[in-house]
């Protein structure tokens, strides 16, 4: 009788362990049709709102739209062409829309736009891709306009510094006949005037220097 009594609590136990397996197993698999839910639900509460939306509020979302593309579009021009000097960003500045969306209206992107200490060859070339990646937008800003024409400056001082060194250290005899300089004695204001004529009203989406 111990033996079949003890055979019977076995099999009671593994049925019990067995039931509470399908248990779990079944509130895994609703929790996981929940979790799958759940964005379609989101989905669909935005779509209920766009429904319920007038005519004039559609408007605006669209322009909210097509502005939010926009910025998103310029701050990664900045990024795929400041590679390498980005020391932060892109930081959006966002507005809430009709539908209850957020959407960006602004943006920046803060680089290192510090010379290189004891290098102008350096500077130079980092002028230039600083110069590259703020107009690299289709429409850029005035401020990216400035950064671009401050990057300039640096470049012109840096290849002003270059020729200086190259002249001390050049033979006597080779600068008793004359050379031609490297450097474009108004190159700077040259630059400066290319980048005011390429200047557009709006800010805009901004490009902002970080000064590091």
């Amino acid at each position: 009788m111990d033996a079949v009594s003890d055979s019977g609590n076995v099999s009671l136990s593994a049925v019990a362990a067995l039931a509470q397996q399908t248990i779990s197993a079944a509130e895994e698999k609703q929790a996981s049709e929940k979790l799958a839910q759940a964005p379609s639900q989101e989905q669909a509460r935005a779509e209920n709102n766009k429904l319920s939306l007038s005519e004039e509020e559609r408007a605006v979302v669209q322009q909210m739209q097509a502005r939010d593309r926009e910025v998103r579009a310029h701050e990664q021009a900045h990024l795929n062409a400041a590679a390498g000097l980005v020391t932060g960003g892109p930081h959006y500045t966002t507005e809430a829309g009709p539908d209850g969306q957020a959407y960006a209206v602004s943006g920046e992107v803060n680089i290192d736009t510090s010379a290189v200490s004891g290098d102008p060859e350096a500077t130079i070339a980092k002028a230039e891709q600083i110069q590259a990646a703020a107009m690299a937008p289709a429409e850029p800003s005035s401020q990216d306009v400035a950064v671009a024409a401050q990057a300039a400056q640096m470049a012109a001082q840096a290849r002003a510094e270059l020729t200086s060194n190259n002249s001390q250290g050049a033979d006597p005899d080779e600068l008793a006949q004359g050379s031609e300089s490297i450097e474009t004695p108004d190159k700077a204001e040259q630059d400066a005037q290319y980048y005011a004529q390429h200047s557009v009203a709006d800010p805009g989406p901004r490009f902002i220097d970080g000064f590091v």
